[in-house]
């Protein structure tokens, strides 16, 4: 079902949303073009350096904000990344939620994976520079 993964790339994958179209502070390794079953994902792969790991990261709107939400190719956008060996994806967003508990201001990331339960991460961002803070700090934690 999923992809044979020939060369692993990057553990870590991250879907930019809007308002997150690279990462700073990361030192950019190569990109690479995908093709999958389910046609191209939303743009180029970059993979980055950042804290000792090697990351995936990829604009699921694509780099020139062409793909409003309901036309992401998300399953091209996830079968590209698990070719690549990604084994995480943290996939930030700025859409807000409609769970009370998460408020303006809040960072939220789904925990879950194919194989379990789901669970959200919810971090407080007060502070505008946190949210690319925050993504750091996970990424150095995974």
């Amino acid at each position: 079902m999923f992809p044979e993964v020939k060369e692993r790339k990057a553990e870590i994958g991250v879907f930019g949303g809007s308002g997150l179209y690279n990462i700073e502070g990361a030192t950019v390794l190569e990109e690479i073009k995908v093709e999958t079953p389910f046609g191209m994902p939303s743009d180029l792969i970059t993979i980055v350096e950042i804290a000792g790991k090697r990351v995936a990261f990829l604009p699921r709107h694509g780099r020139k904000h062409q793909y409003p939400p309901h036309k992401i190719p998300y399953k091209a956008n996830i079968w590209a990344m698990k070719s690549l060996g990604v084994e995480r994806i943290l996939a930030p967003n700025a859409v807000g939620s409609l769970q009370r508990h998460i408020k303006p201001g809040d960072l939220s990331f789904v925990t879950s994976s194919l194989t379990e339960p789901d669970t959200v991460m919810t971090l407080s961002l007060t502070v505008p520079s946190q949210p690319m803070s925050a993504l750091l700090t996970l990424i150095a934690l995974s």
